[in-house]
């Protein structure tokens, strides 16, 4: 086997780990991604985030980048905006990874839908 772990399926996409690295691929066992993040997370709302360099960032379901790896960390995607950190304060990106809030915040959390029964 060329991988030491396969990840269950999600949103149509597999992390695949070698020894020390992550990569991604299609659940049709064609590769996204070789192994070559740090860390990698699975996808959400079309995107998947993942670190590199110590740094995070997302790539989306056709390999390409979102944004340069710039974040110290990146959230998932709730409702089209994830929360990240940058340079030690919190803001709020959409998916198009434009800041929608910019950092500037001690503490943030993730978008959640609230309904009235």
């Amino acid at each position: 086997m060329k991988y030491k772990k396969i990840t269950d399926c999600v949103d149509g996409f597999l992390r695949i780990k070698d020894d020390v690295l992550w990569g991604y691929a299609r659940k049709d066992g064609v590769i996204l991604k070789e192994p070559t993040f740090e860390n990698a997370e699975d996808f959400s709302e079309g995107l998947a985030r993942f670190k590199l360099n110590n740094k995070w960032t997302y790539i989306d379901k056709t390999g390409a980048i979102l944004l340069e790896n710039k974040l110290d960390w990146a959230g998932d995607f709730h409702y089209g905006y994830a929360r990240v950190k940058e340079v030690g304060q919190w803001g709020y990106i959409n998916k198009t990874g434009n800041f929608v809030i910019k950092p500037k915040y001690r503490h943030a959390e993730d978008f959640i839908l609230l309904t009235n029964k």
